[in-house]
């Protein structure tokens, strides 16, 4: 367990450089087009251009094209808008909408006993204490276990051995390529992508991670936990 987080903590730190240098390429090589672009224009008002030139500005306009479609299909998914048609080139638009989605998301102030709180540690805590507030009074001895099925409808011996057999690779294999793609299946919002593709590499340590779990030897909480979200009406 301790070997998978920080592997996955160090290819999400990587992952994250690695975003930020290719989209800065990507402007950078945007910008070269266009200048290179522009070039081509001011030599083809003086006459008509060879037809190497002219198959390269064909090329330009192409690319920029593609790098456009790409960046309006890249902001168009953070936006979750699937209502607009694919190729309107709305980029600005979905990019408007989806650092919106994200300003309404952030809780910028909030208030206790009349007194508004703006620190971003004071209103973590303040929730924290709230929802600790609420369990706190919560009994544990007060939670009763009723049977609601008969015997008959109960498991038998074999299904229960086939129940608490171990996990074997192939089955696990097509569960995680069976899953759904461009999703985040934990909190640690790594998308199942990664999973399937490098599946080759983690199957080793994923085996291990389950053999844990059958032997009732993993810390479960360290890899599956939920999030409370605090919903202001």
């Amino acid at each position: 367990m301790d070997r998978w987080i920080i592997k996955t903590k160090r290819v999400k730190k990587f992952l994250k450089g690695w975003g930020l240098s290719l989209k800065g390429h990507t402007r950078k090589y945007r910008r070269i087009l266009r200048e290179e672009l522009s070039k081509l224009e001011k030599i083809e008002e003086d006459g008509m251009l060879l037809a190497l030139l002219l198959e390269r500005k064909t090329f330009i306009q192409s690319e920029i094209l593609r790098l456009l479609e790409e960046e309006e299909l890249y902001w168009h998914k953070r936006s979750n808008l699937t209502w607009l048609l694919k190729g309107d080139n709305n980029t600005g638009f979905f990019h408007r909408v989806a650092n919106g989605k994200k300003r309404k998301n952030t809780i910028f102030s909030i208030h206790q006993n009349g007194e508004e709180i703006k620190e971003e540690d004071k209103i973590l805590q303040h929730a924290t204490d709230y929802y600790k507030e609420l369990i706190k009074g919560f009994d544990i001895e007060e939670v009763k276990y009723v049977v609601c099925w008969t015997t008959e409808e109960q498991i038998s011996p074999c299904e229960h051995e086939e129940l608490i057999k171990g996990f074997d690779i192939e089955e696990v294999k097509y569960a995680i390529f069976s899953m759904e793609k461009n999703t985040a299946p934990g909190p640690d919002h790594i998308p199942v992508e990664i999973f399937q593709i490098c599946w080759e590499i983690i199957k080793g340590e994923i085996m291990e991670m389950f053999e844990e779990f059958s032997n009732n030897n993993m810390d479960i909480g360290r890899l599956n936990y939920g999030t409370i979200t605090l919903i202001l009406r």
